[in-house]
């Protein structure tokens, strides 16, 4: 059995159990919030993406002759006339698309 000195101690002693209870009901509601909201983002940020709204790139062509080359020191690329005319075409492509 518990004697007087108890009963003062413990009426004395701050009510941090309550705290935790109300600040953990906060940190779930925060929570389920930042949740929704994220979802509504990434779903209307899918649908304008599919949707067609935003500017449209074409495909990437395919450069079957580029390599690496080094001349002088200087590190670049080097491609044949075809490849050079299809990423001519491609930038033009780009430039146009809305």
């Amino acid at each position: 059995m518990r004697g007087p000195e108890c009963k003062s101690s413990c009426a004395s002693s701050p009510p941090w159990p309550r705290f935790w209870k109300l600040a953990g009901r906060g940190f779930v509601a925060a929570g389920r919030t930042l949740l929704v909201v994220s979802a509504l983002v990434i779903l209307c940020g899918c649908c304008a993406a599919g949707s067609g709204a935003g500017p449209t790139i074409p495909p990437l062509p395919v450069l079957t002759s580029l390599r690496p080359l080094t001349l002088d020191g200087t590190d670049g690329a080097w491609m044949d006339w075809r490849d050079a005319g299809t990423l001519d075409a491609w930038l033009e492509g780009v430039g146009v698309a809305p």
